[in-house]
């Protein structure tokens, strides 16, 4: 999907005034028609069979855990912000928050592919509706693709926060690899760490001064 609007590239021409330059109704129906015949092929690919059952976090330590995103959903933990507690225009549009009880790599890898089909229900919905949402809160969440993202500012009457901090799911997430890893082989850990889809820059951080990274909770990708 990467390569139909942009070559697999990440690049500032790709979002442009009026609109990206591959439409979403397009690529939309490029997925779905790839999609479509292809359970056969896929049931043959080694991908499900490599990871289904590896990597595991069962439904009761992901509770406890409180791990959040596609990691919970992936053990069939139903906990989405958008349906949790609705903001910005989540309350006005129609959408189903995916969960698979695999409670593995390929159940917690299907949840994100499905969500990219959500997504595009999601843009449709909103082009149709749009309008503008103003809001002037010091606290709010959001769901990211990785999971909640918890943001608080604080202003001081000029252009520079006195106060700025937010809480990403990778953060959140990296507790849950030790359970997953738990009596597995050194090959598998490189497999069960991207399953959690681990963002490394959110969570290493310097403070001034140091120098040696420290975990913080950082950038929201």
């Amino acid at each position: 999907m990467r390569r139909a609007p942009g070559h697999a590239q990440v690049h500032l021409g790709h979002d442009r005034q009026g609109g990206a330059p591959h439409g979403v109704e397009r690529l939309s129906r490029q997925s779905r028609a790839r999609s479509r015949g292809k359970g056969a092929e896929y049931a043959q690919h080694p991908f499900p069979h490599c990871t289904k059952g590896l990597g595991l976090l069962p439904r009761e330590d992901a509770l406890r855990l409180g791990v959040v995103g596609p990691v919970a959903r992936g053990s069939g933990i139903a906990i989405d912000v958008r349906k949790d507690s609705p903001y910005a225009a989540y309350p006005d549009l129609e959408f189903k928050s995916i969960t698979h009880d695999g409670c593995c790599i390929h159940s917690r890898t299907m949840v994100r592919l499905d969500e990219i089909f959500e997504s595009f229900k999601l843009i449709r919905q909103c082009c149709e509706r749009m309008r503008q949402i103003h809001t002037a809160e010091a606290c709010a969440r959001s769901e990211a693709p990785r999971g909640e993202v918890f943001y608080y500012i604080r202003t001081n009457g000029t252009d520079i926060p006195a106060r700025l901090k937010w809480r990403v799911p990778s953060y959140m997430n990296w507790e849950a690899l030790g359970v997953m890893m738990r009596d597995c082989a050194v090959a598998d850990v490189a497999l069960i760490t991207n399953s959690i889809d681990p963002c490394v820059s959110c969570t290493e951080r310097r403070k001034q001064g140091c120098t040696k990274p420290v975990l913080s909770r950082g950038c929201s990708r």
